[in-house]
């Protein structure tokens, strides 16, 4: 017999009632989330269902939208649980008429990530004493907190150092611009370039700016008179927010027990960020004065739709969210293409199976729209790695000279125009030259285009995620490092759509982008954590090659995808049990074949469940 739990009570059913179940794969879609369904249908208005649902019959018991809010649904048949959902109250008039939703995931995440919560920092301290080292002010509670984000230990999110273009991109210590100043003790008038010190450059110039001399994001001078610290930008772990988006229902997933644990979600939005040269706070969401000073997550996240970023998380590694029993499971294709037949569906059908064929499709992969070199007939210097083309030397003979090679990083296919050549400035009328050395990333070297046959449909598998590149870039140790003696690293770099100024810059992304932790590098006998937005020892960011997406994740699904499928649709007598059983993901067989499950149809009446109209698709 049928029962309808809600708030884990039976409610009272009509003798005619019939409920049209659809269940879809959410693997054959391109979002590869669960499809929501939804189904309405009349309760009689007896005093125990008046009761569940708050009294609708009684206008004083409506508050508000108090009696419309959702309530968790199990529908049974036989005391077996066949749905687990939820119902809402859509109105009452002669009946109570609901709404059942077999999947509440969708319209749950139809919003943007950051209006989810995802936590909260919170930094003890009084306010007032800005003192990145006393223990007293909340200054030394941030240092402290960032200082522990480093080197991939947090299990939620870390930071690490991403370079930013910047209109003084290849980093010029002074300035073209200068003044003039009379000094009146000696008398004299003294002109100086205005220069830009590390103290507001490694603010601008950088998210989490790290110092390997300190081994966390603070800086100071040797005096001791000026401190400084790294704007943290928190870099979460892909398994952190799916998590906080998804919640506790999340019952199975590959991305901690897995190499997608590495997958780092770079933040580059802070609410109240801003760039300060006298009085360089921390950046928290709390406004001045509020204690304990905080600082929201959300607040870091990007404007991109919580759906949305589920999606392109899932496509990019070939993964599938299967809504199962009210739970959700992430699963990899691989797997589910891997798993043995779960039943056997021939002597269960019920008439004939109606055959049709699915055409083999192109599958069509890879970033939407990156970046390629699109100069013809240019010379490269090859380099295997970006320390090679840093460590190329130049000669620039006078300080007219100047100096550009086009480089082609074997290892990322980087082309990179390496360019020096000298800056004037003038230090109380003692006049000099400043080397600068610049890295200017020009684009990927474009592949060999991939073959296509013009007579099948693509599939899309394209994803739409914009990554950073890596490149050299200064660094400091201090705020008073020598400007003349400039120091590089390698880390990721960051393109801002307008470089201008850091509060233009400073906007929501509407685009995702990816990082891998790979490990410590050492600069001048020093470590810094470094990121990668290439992959590590454990997981590669490309495409192609023997450890690539497609090798690793895609090969199967793809495979699939680009053979011609028989399909078909039948009428399948299953029990309630069976039916309790199956997973939307598990294959079934028919008369010697295969099949993957499309979608299910049926409908549970009072008495009976009729019988199933499936629709497959071949293994």
């Amino acid at each position: 017999m049928l029962e309808i739990k809600v708030k884990k009570l039976n409610v009272d059913l009509p003798s005619d009632i019939s409920i049209a179940m659809t269940v879809e794969n959410p693997m054959m879609a391109e979002e590869r989330l669960p499809i929501p369904y939804s189904l309405a249908f009349d309760l009689p208005m007896t005093p125990r269902n008046l009761q569940i649902f708050g009294y609708p019959n009684r206008m004083g018991a409506h508050l508000g939208d108090n009696l419309f809010k959702t309530y968790p649904c199990q529908i049974y048949f036989q005391g077996i649980l066949i749905h687990d959902g939820t119902i809402n109250l859509v109105s009452c008039e002669n009946t109570i008429k609901v709404n059942f939703k077999g999947v509440d995931f969708n319209e749950n995440l139809d919003v943007a990530m950051f209006s989810k919560d995802v936590g909260e920092v919170q930094f003890s301290g009084n306010e007032g004493i800005d003192d990145f080292e006393d223990p007293q002010s909340y200054f030394y509670s941030y240092k402290n907190w960032a200082t522990g984000l480093a080197y991939n230990t947090n299990p939620n999110y870390i930071a690490a150092p991403i370079h930013v273009r910047t209109t003084n991109n290849e980093y010029r210590f002074y300035q073209n611009e200068i003044r003039s100043y009379y000094d009146r003790v000696t008398g004299l008038t003294y002109r100086s370039s205005l220069t830009n010190p590390p103290i507001l450059e490694l603010q601008k110039q950088y998210l989490n700016c790290f110092n390997p001399s300190s081994q966390n994001f603070y800086f100071k001078d040797s005096s001791n008179s000026d401190q400084a610290h790294g704007i943290i930008f928190p870099i979460f772990r892909m398994k952190y927010l799916i998590d906080k988006l998804i919640g506790s229902n999340l019952i199975e997933s590959p991305f901690e027990t897995t190499a997608l644990r590495d997958i780092l979600i770079p933040t580059f939005y802070l609410k109240n960020l801003f760039v300060t040269w006298s009085d360089p706070k921390p950046i928290t969401s709390s406004p001045l004065g509020d204690l304990p000073a905080y600082l929201t997550l959300s607040d870091c996240l990007p404007n991109i739709n919580a759906n949305k970023f589920l999606q392109m998380i899932l496509n990019l590694f070939c993964l599938t969210l299967v809504a199962h029993k009210g739970k959700f499971i992430v699963k990899e294709n691989k797997e589910v293409f891997a798993q043995p037949v779960k039943a056997n569906w021939t002597s269960k059908l019920q008439g004939v199976f109606n055959k049709s064929k699915q055409d083999a499709q192109y599958y069509d992969y890879g970033f939407e729209d990156p970046k390629y070199y699109s100069e013809e007939n240019v010379t490269f210097t090859e380099v295997a790695t970006h320390e090679a083309m840093q460590a190329k030397e130049f000669n620039l003979t006078d300080h007219d000279d100047s100096y550009s090679e086009t480089f082609l990083i074997t290892s990322t296919q980087e082309i990179f125009i390496k360019s020096a050549y000298y800056q004037y400035y003038i230090v109380q009328n003692v006049e000099g030259y400043e080397l600068v050395i610049g890295y200017d990333f020009k684009g990927y070297k474009k592949p060999k285009a991939k073959t296509e046959s013009g007579e099948k449909n693509k599939f899309n598998a394209k994803s739409d995620i914009k990554q950073l590149y890596l490149s050299p870039a200064v660094y400091w140790n201090s705020l008073n490092d020598d400007p003349l003696a400039k120091k590089f690293w390698i880390v990721p770099k960051w393109d801002p759509e307008n470089v201008q100024d850091i509060s233009v810059r400073n906007v929501r992304q509407t685009y995702l982008s990816l990082l891998v932790y790979a490990g410590n590098r050492t600069v001048s006998g020093k470590e810094y954590p470094f990121l990668s937005p290439y992959g590590n020892a454990n997981i590669s960011l490309s495409w192609d090659g023997n450890d690539g997406l497609i090798a690793r994740y895609h090969k199967d699904f793809k495979n699939w995808i680009e053979k011609a499928r028989l399909k078909g649709s039948g009428v399948f007598l299953l029990t309630a049990l069976e039916l309790n059983r199956l997973s939307i993901t598990d294959k079934v067989h028919l008369d010697g074949r295969n099949f993957y499950i499309e979608k299910l149809q049926y409908t549970i009446r009072r008495d009976r469940i009729d019988p199933v109209v499936a629709d497959l698709i071949e293994v």
